[in-house]
């Protein structure tokens, strides 16, 4: 029951992490014209 919890928080937050990469990728984009 841990580890399984443990797995769905990584994932979780490497979701999370990706999206803020995303948004971040997204306004350095904008900037950057």
């Amino acid at each position: 029951m841990q580890g399984k919890k443990n797995r769905f928080y990584f994932l979780n937050r490497l979701e999370k992490t990706k999206f803020a990469v995303h948004s971040y990728e997204i306004k350095k984009a904008k900037y950057d014209k």
